[in-house]
């Protein structure tokens, strides 16, 4: 009994893991088994110590939308547990101390967002405490990074990752999952893995592999990272995202060049294997290239402007982006100073697909101004503190900043 007990508390990362997938993996057949999965969870974050806690948050996520109504939920209270407890051990046990720029900052920003310039309901609240939240996950990871050990997370969450993409062949014979694909079954399928909705899990991917491979690209890599971010790549590109496939475009010519720097002749070589490897995949799978041919150039015909071309290129947000825009600066100049409230309805019934666009539009320039003044005040603070990440970083930096062009994050999920 001692050695089973000395066993599960030298391996219970791994173990715990295991029994959360063995749950959601029943989750697939049985919807209610959320009300048996997250309580559990809910425990081991808050028995278990802030690193592994941590780790069974990141190694959920990929299961959070299996039921869209209330998995959510569950999952943000586990997140909020979490919280209450790494605050109590940093400012009490620790005595970890915040600049107090970065306070006053959070304060004002928080006083501003509840002025009820527009719409006031429950949905701003839960927003802003995401804005928090954010907040304070940048400023402790910058200053525990021990605690969050963002390499090894970012190995579990694609791992994760590949063991939900397993899962989700139960679509085809799961009474309670089936009706998530009614519809979309067919030759224009789009693979969503277990969430509901395939940009979510191309928006996942997106964020993931440069994290993966910010650690390849600062120091030597490992066989295993450049598998898991290989994995993360394939199964973001079975989602058909255009923005994915810019995504990684983007990432690969960084990448190319950043290696081409420090290892020409084995750059040079990989890269002529991965181009060789595509051509022959093109050979004997057209049809993959085609629809993602057709997904970007399909209406190139129908092009008669510019905006016709965008609209082509980013799926039709472009006029979107030109109805807010206009609308923005063509109405009060109140509006356009303060915003209209955050949380504020959309336009139309599609939101702007673009976090800076919906940014200005709910909290105008003054509050985008002091979104971006409490971020800046928290990397200052990092930064006196010794905090220097290696030069790579950039990449994670600026996809995240392609993305936010293109989608709008967390300015209009509607809880």
């Amino acid at each position: 009994m001692l050695k089973t007990k000395n066993f599960y508390l030298k391996n219970r990362l791994l173990i715990n893991c295991f029994i959360l997938a063995v749950l959601f993996f029943v989750n697939c057949f049985w919807a209610q088994a959320i009300y048996v999965v997250y309580p559990i969870l809910f425990v081991m974050a808050l028995v278990d110590n802030l690193k592994n806690g941590f780790s069974y948050l990141v190694f959920c996520l990929p299961y959070c939308l299996l039921n869209p109504y209330m998995s959510v939920t569950l999952y943000f209270v586990c997140i909020l547990a979490f919280i209450l407890k790494a605050c109590i051990i940093f400012f009490v046990k620790d005595k970890l101390k915040i600049n107090k720029a970065v306070i006053i900052l959070n304060i004002i920003f928080a006083i501003y967002c509840i002025v009820p310039f527009g719409n006031y309901d429950k949905n701003v609240l839960i927003k802003l405490c995401f804005f928090i939240f954010l907040f304070a996950l940048i400023f402790f990871v910058g200053k525990k990074p021990e605690v969050f050990r963002i390499e090894f997370n970012s190995h579990l969450l694609a791992l994760s990752l590949m063991v939900a993409c397993l899962f989700s062949v139960t679509y085809f014979f799961s009474p309670y999952m089936s009706p998530l694909l009614a519809g979309s079954i067919g030759q224009n399928t789009r693979y969503q893995a277990l969430f509901d909705n395939p940009n979510v899990l191309a928006m996942t991917c997106e964020i993931l592999l440069p994290i993966i491979l910010y650690f390849v690209m600062a120091r030597k890599s490992k066989w295993y990272e450049l598998v898991l971010a290989a994995s993360v790549a394939v199964i973001g590109c079975l989602t058909y995202s255009k923005t994915f496939y810019i995504i990684l475009a983007f990432i690969l010519v960084f990448l190319f060049l950043w290696k081409l720097r420090t290892s020409t002749k084995k750059t040079l070589i990989i890269s002529a294997v991965v181009v060789s490897c595509v051509g022959v995949l093109a050979l004997f799978k057209p049809q993959f290239f085609i629809r993602m041919w057709n997904r970007f150039f399909g209406y190139w015909n129908n092009c008669k402007s510019f905006a016709d071309f965008m609209n082509m290129i980013t799926t039709y947000r472009y006029d979107l982006w030109i109805e807010y825009i206009v609308y923005m600066f063509t109405n009060s100049p109140f509006h356009l100073i303060f915003g209209y409230g955050l949380g504020a309805d959309a336009l139309t019934t599609f939101s702007a697909h673009n976090a800076y666009l919906s940014m200005f539009y709910q909290l105008g320039i003054v509050g985008s101004i002091l979104f971006v003044a409490v971020l800046i005040a928290i990397f200052r603070s990092l930064k006196k503190d010794g905090f220097k990440p290696h030069k790579a970083v950039w990449l994670p930096i600026l996809v995240v900043m392609l993305v936010l062009f293109v989608e709008d994050a967390l300015f209009y999920i509607i809880f």
